[in-house]
């Protein structure tokens, strides 16, 4: 890692700093539509394990290429997770693994309690 100088420390020093792993899935021109159901039934399960950060596809038409950036630990359980997800299992998708650190970046959550309703944008 490179020293970096005082006014660089301190910027970085206030930062998220959380990691992640990314997960480039790459379309092999195969029909995806047959597994579909399945890789998102798996996706949500992750979810709901509090391992998918975020997940979906990338806006090219026809190219079955995706992204999905999971809050694991090691790159073990990153590859597992990547290898066992039904598009790669079955379909042979192929993927690569990236270790990713957030720094920057803005969110923001809306909770409307008269309409009962939350929004992210």
């Amino acid at each position: 890692m490179p020293e970096f100088d005082a006014r660089t420390k301190e910027l970085v020093s206030r930062m998220w700093s959380k990691k992640f792993w990314v997960v480039m899935s790459k379309g092999n021109g195969r029909d995806l539509v047959p597994y579909l159901a399945e890789h998102l039934d798996y996706l949500i399960a992750l979810e709901a394990e509090g391992k998918v950060f975020a997940s979906g596809p990338m806006n090219v038409p026809g190219s079955g290429d995706g992204m999905t950036i999971l809050r694991v630990e090691t790159e073990e359980e990153a590859r597992a997770i990547a290898n066992a997800d039904p598009l790669v299992s079955k379909l042979g998708r192929t993927f690569t693994l990236h270790p990713w650190t957030v720094n920057e970046g803005q969110m923001t959550l809306t909770v409307s309690f008269s309409q009962m309703a939350v929004s992210l944008a």
